[in-house]
Formats: structure tokens, sequence, C-alpha cells
């Protein structure tokens, strides 16, 4: 078995981050994940999205 965990990003105005904090597979085992990312422009700062990552 092998197991998977996820970082969230730092807290940012503006966006909101969706992601499982950890999952577990068994060898050949596949699963399909939500990731998702909530955006809203009004609150966003425009330098936030510079220095992006995933």
């Amino acid at each position: 078995m092998r197991k998977y965990s996820f970082m969230v990003p730092l807290k940012e105005t503006g966006l909101t981050w969706e992601l499982p904090k950890s999952l577990t597979l068994k060898p050949k085992e596949k699963k399909r994940i939500k990731v998702g990312l909530q955006v809203n422009p009004a609150e966003l700062k425009k330098e936030s999205l510079m220095d992006t990552s995933l």
C-alpha cells in the first residue's frame, strides 16, 4: 500500500483550494480525486497570480 498526501498552499485572499488531505492506494489501485480552486476576482491581489505552484 502507498500513501499520498497533498500540501495545501498558504491561504491567500481570493483563493480557496480544495484538496484531499491524504489517500492510501493498494498496488495497481486507481482512484479519482477532486482537486479544486475557487477564485474570487474581487478579493484577489494582482501579485498573487505571478507566483503560482501546483
